[in-house]
């Protein structure tokens, strides 16, 4: 393994992978977190990175990624992986979904400063059909003070 690794390409790749006896198409994509599970690890070095989790940082090839450069976010150190090897990793739905959640929250700000009563919007979750709605604050009448409800035809949040 080379001391520098040269990022060539951060193009996301699709890789398949059997899990079970089923073919599953795994997108790796620059920025995501995977969790390492070689499918046989032989060597040393594929039993000891057995389960550790990676965030990937780019492709050392622009067609067929041969290797896929990862920083191990346990000692936040570089090293090379086969694509083949990665699983996505449950903090990366997290993130994903505390991503979408942010961006209501920022539409809902974007509502309340408009200052129209009532709307409807793209769901970030589902891409459905969201409602919202501006109340005046229930405490004592105040109409300065207002509330936002929003929620997604799909259930997505509410």
């Amino acid at each position: 393994m080379p001391y520098r690794m040269k990022i060539v390409s951060e193009d996301s790749t699709i890789v398949n992978r059997r899990i079970d006896e089923k073919y599953v198409q795994i997108k790796i994509e620059v920025g995501r977190i995977y969790c390492l599970a070689p499918l046989k690890p032989m060597r040393k070095q594929d039993r000891q990175n057995e389960g550790r989790i990676v965030e990937v940082l780019g492709f050392t090839d622009n067609f067929a990624p041969a290797g896929v450069i990862v920083k191990y976010l346990d000692n936040n150190r570089r090293g090379l992986a086969s694509p083949i090897d990665l699983l996505p990793h449950k903090t990366s739905d997290i993130q994903d979904e505390l991503n979408n959640l942010t961006k209501v929250l920022n539409l809902e700000v974007k509502f309340l400063e408009q200052g129209q009563e009532e709307g409807e919007f793209t769901c970030p979750f589902c891409e459905g059909k969201a409602f919202y709605k501006v109340f005046s604050h229930p405490l004592r009448g105040d109409l300065k003070k207002k509330r936002i409800v929003s929620q997604c035809l799909n259930g997505c949040f509410s």
